[in-house]
Order: C-alpha cells, then sequence, then structure tokens
C-alpha cells in the first residue's frame, strides 16, 4: 500500500493546493505593497 506512486498519488493534492495558496498569499501581498 505505501508504494512510492500511491505516497505520490496522496500527496500531490494537498501539496498543489499549498501552492496554490501560497502563491495567492504572494499575489496579494504584492499587490499592497504596490497600491
Amino acid at each position: 500500500f505505501w508504494q512510492p506512486g500511491t505516497r505520490a498519488v496522496m500527496f500531490s493534492q494537498p501539496a498543489s493546493q499549498l501552492l496554490a495558496g501560497a502563491r495567492m498569499d504572494v499575489y496579494v501581498i504584492r499587490d499592497g505593497e504596490g497600491n
């Protein structure tokens, strides 16, 4: 069950959401500094 492929599938979704959230935070910070 704990094969590298299974582990990658399990972590791919949360990792992408975390990266998207961090990216949005960076955009918000940039917009705040720009204005």
